[in-house]
């Protein structure tokens, strides 16, 4: 259990490899189309960046109401003219939130275009990474982009029918 493989069993008694986590992220990063790891990681690293964004906010806001601490107040009170005591500036505050709102945003646009592309086993990508390419010179193995996402739409429309059918 040392390597990035793991043995396994597979559905016809054969034994099977199971890659690594990480070997799969590599693949994932170096061949056409995304797997479920990629997928994982990105959304963790997604996930962090809004944390790290989050932790600004009381910063942000404690920056916002205190008049000692704004830039503006300081430049103004250096230039003699009278700070205002309403309170500093809200400039920071609302670009922390634009951050945190741009990196919702992105998280869900990543996972809807993962959902209506899908995803491909790093298996599959791993053939197509070390198999020779075919006469018409594509990779054997390989969903192309139309299959995975001819399948992804089968898959959905699939899932809409049996919704249809609880009904």
């Amino acid at each position: 259990m040392g390597g990035s493989e793991e043995r396994g069993q597979r559905a016809d008694g054969g034994e099977e490899r199971r890659m690594g986590w990480m070997a799969a992220v590599a693949i994932g990063a170096i061949t056409p189309g995304l797997n479920r790891p990629t997928l994982v990681l990105v959304n963790l690293v997604l996930a962090g960046l809004f944390l790290s964004f989050a932790a600004l906010l009381p910063a942000a806001l404690r920056y916002s109401r205190d008049p000692s601490s704004s830039a503006a107040a300081a430049s103004a009170a250096s230039r003699g003219s009278a700070a205002s005591g309403s309170g500093g500036s809200s400039e920071m505050l609302h670009h922390v939130l634009f951050l945190l709102a741009l990196t919702l945003l992105l998280i869900a646009a990543l996972n809807w275009l993962a959902w209506e592309v899908g995803t491909v086993s790093p298996h599959s990508q791993a053939r197509a990474l070390l198999s020779p390419p075919t006469e018409d010179g594509a990779q054997q193995g390989a969903p192309t982009a139309r299959e995975a996402s001819s399948k992804a739409k089968k898959k959905h429309r699939a899932n809409k029918q049996r919704s249809k059918g609880r009904r």
